[in-house]
This record gives C-alpha cells, sequence and structure tokens, in this order.
C-alpha cells in the first residue's frame, strides 16, 4: 500500500489540524507531502516515484541499511583491509537501489530523506547478545558508533553530488526509532535491565554522524540534518528488547533524571554522562547535534484512539482518555515534547528550540481494532 505523510514541523501540523474543520484552502507553502514504502521504492522505483509525482509528493523517505551495503554483513569477523570510510569499498550491488532511487528522484524533482539506520554488520556489533538473540535483535545489538561514523562518511561521500555522477542528497536523519529493542538492544542495563541504556548507544551513533556528515560537506548551512525518529509509547521498565517510553529516552539521551536535574555518581556513569559539574559544562561542546541539528525527529503514531485523544497504559495495554501518560509523544502530546527539548536545551546554557518534524505517522480508524 502507498502512504502518502506529511513532513512538518509542528507549529505547520497544529495549523493544519487547526483547518479540518474550516472552509477548504490551499496547502501551505511550508508543507510537503512526505512518501515512505521501502519495499516498493527499492524494487520498482521508476514506477514508484512517477505515481509519486503524480500525487504531487516532493520528498521520499528511505532507511538506507547499513547491513544491505556492507560486506561480510552476516559474520563477527570484520573484513581485512576494509576501508570503511570508502564507497568504493562496499559492493557495488549494495549501493545500486539506493543509487537507483536518488537518480530517479532527482529526475522527478522529489527530494531524498535517507535515514542511516542499522542493522548493523555483525563484525560491528557487541558480542554479549544473549544466546539465541539472532534476526534484527542480534544485528542491532549495541552497534559500534565508531564503525557507524565510518559508514556514515562513505554514505555522505556518495551523495555528496560530487560522486561518479550521483545527485546529492541534502536531507537526512540519524538512525530510526532509538528507543525500541528492535532497532538498539539492550535498551536497558543493570540489575532488572532497569536503567536506561539505549539513549548512551545513540547518543555515540548521533556523535559519530553528525561528525561524518559535516566532514563530506553536509552541515546545517546546505542540508537538513535530523535525529530522534523516536516512537511515541513504550514502557517504565526498559528490560532488553521492550520499548523505552519517549521522554525517558529523551531525558537521558541529555543526560538528567526525571526532575530535569544533571545525572551524578553511579547513575550518571551507568548512562555514559558526566559525573561532574566540569563534564556536564563539557557536554554541549562533546555532543554538538544534541544542540545544533535542523530538528528533532518523531513518529506520534495513534494505535488506541482519534488523532486527537491522547493514550495511557493500562497495565501492558494502550488505553485512550482520561488522562495522557506524561512520557507519551503520541500527536496530542507533541507540543510537550517540544517543551521537552527547550527546557533540556536551556540546561546546558543553549537557545536552541528545535522543530519537531513528524517522519512517521498514522492513526487507526478503529481503534482498539488491528484490523
Amino acid at each position: 500500500m502507498l502512504k502518502i505523510k506529511r513532513l512538518l514541523p509542528l507549529a505547520a501540523l497544529l495549523a493544519s489540524m487547526a483547518a479540518i474543520n474550516a472552509a477548504p484552502a490551499a496547502a501551505s507553502t511550508t508543507q510537503v507531502a512526505l512518501f515512505q514504502a521501502d519495499p516498493q521504492v527499492l524494487s520498482n522505483p521508476a514506477g514508484t516515484l512517477q505515481t509519486l509525482r503524480d500525487l504531487g509528493v516532493g520528498m521520499v523517505r528511505v532507511n538506507l541499511t547499513w547491513n544491505a551495503i556492507a560486506p561480510s554483513a552476516l559474520s563477527t569477523s570484520r573484513p581485512k583491509g576494509f576501508d570503511a570510510t570508502n564507497p568504493a569499498a562496499y559492493p557495488a550491488g549494495g549501493w545500486a537501489p539506493y543509487d537507483n532511487v536518488v537518480r530517479i528522484a532527482a529526475a522527478d524533482h522529489i527530494a531524498v530523506d535517507f535515514t542511516i539506520n542499522g542493522p548493523a554488520p555483525l563484525w560491528a556489533t557487541g558480542s554479549g547478545a544473549p544466546r539465541g538473540t539472532t534476526g534484527y535483535f542480534r544485528a542491532d545489538w549495541e552497534p559500534s558508533a565508531a564503525e557507524y561514523g565510518s559508514f556514515v562518511k562513505a554514505v555522505g561521500t556518495r551523495y555528496s553530488g560530487s560522486y561518479r555522477g550521483l545527485p546529492r542528497v541534502s536531507f537526512w536523519s540519524i538512525w530510526n526509532e532509538p528507543n525500541y529493542g528492535y532497532d538498539i538492544a539492550p535498551q536497558g542495563a543493570g540489575r532488572g535491565q532497569s536503567t536506561p541504556n539505549s539513549p548512551a548507544i545513540y547518543r555515540g551513533l548521533v556523535d559519530a554522524a553528525w561528525a561524518s556528515l559535516n566532514a563530506t560537506g553536509h552541515t546545517t548551512r546546505t542540508d537538513k540534518i535530523l535525529f530522534g525518529e523516536v516512537t511515541p509509547h513504550g514502557n517504565a521498565t526498559f528490560g532488553v528488547f521492550a520499548n523505552m517510553k519517549p521522554l525517558i529516552f529523551v531525558r537521558s539521551l541529555y543526560c538528567v533524571n526525571s526532575s530535569y536535574r544533571e545525572l551524578r555518581g553511579a547513575a550518571a556513569r551507568a548512562q555514559g554522562c558526566p559525573t561532574t559539574a566540569a563534564g556536564s559544562r563539557a557536554f554541549r561542546k562533546q555532543n554538538p547535534a544534541l544542540f545544533s541539528a535542523s530538528g528533532f525527529a518523531a513518529h506520534p503514531y495513534e494505535e488506541a484512539s482519534p488523532p486527537n485523544v491522547p493514550t495511557h497504559l493500562c497495565g501492558k495495554n494502550l488505553c485512550a482518555g482520561g488522562y495522557s501518560d506524561s512520557d507519551f509523544v503520541d500527536l496530542p502530546e507533541v507540543p510537550r515534547l517540544e517543551r521537552t527539548l527547550d527546557r533540556l536545551n536551556g540546561i546546558y546554557g543553549s537557545h536552541t528550540h528545535f522543530a519537531v518534524y513528524n517522519t512517521e505517522y498514522g492513526f487507526r480508524t478503529r481503534p482498539p481494532d488491528p484490523h
């Protein structure tokens, strides 16, 4: 099924929601119709993108998958002599589907949003996965920030606009749904996996990707670079492969506790955060993307309610109405995410106000009917 989405900052989204009950009007010039369905786009880019152009789509989002391009992706041994920063060192067939999309999209005047995503090749993952862990869960176990940075450098070089006639890509996002155990694991660590762990892993991935994109000419002066891409719901207890509530994830990403105080002591060490005031003063400089990116991306899906009704947990299930979980970011609570990001930036003396981009969105027409 072809799915059309709107990619737009929060303010434009709210304006479009307010217009639902108003008289028909022309679409805002600040909105972009965004499409994503990787199987269709990658397998039939010419036909799919032509259809999208006819529908008025302005941008296509594609997960650029690390282990689909990397050599020996199913081996735990890194290829000898492999220069992961060099696009030519990768099998040409791995790049081919993405090259085709970029070329055809450019010809159709459709922009490309590459989400540089896992799973990782096994040789770029940690070794502590539980026995019997396979598939995505194994390939997203402690992905190496250093190896990811090298891969992003190869990607940035290839799609810089000066590589073998390939058009430039100027819209990027760093990883997908990092608060979901399917995409980064383990989500929790320590006793009972009760300490946030995935935010520290993701922080390293963001730092590495930011440096590599900048090094290959992709900066916020010329490109859009997003981070986040968080799921809207989750659990307060994280386990290994579960979902973490998005605002718990974001606070840990910025090294603060639920009271928005900078972490210290054992809690800070366990979450890869500064343990001293001096360390906190250096945090902004050491993690520039968290303060200087083009925006923060979220996926405010509604799984159990209409688009205007917030949700909360009832045991292990989502329930609609009544009250909103204070750490959820479904559609009615996107403003809460925006306020949280403002507050986190302010803790470190930053005046950045991130636009929140809803890069994925959908809702059930008969919630909670899964069909």
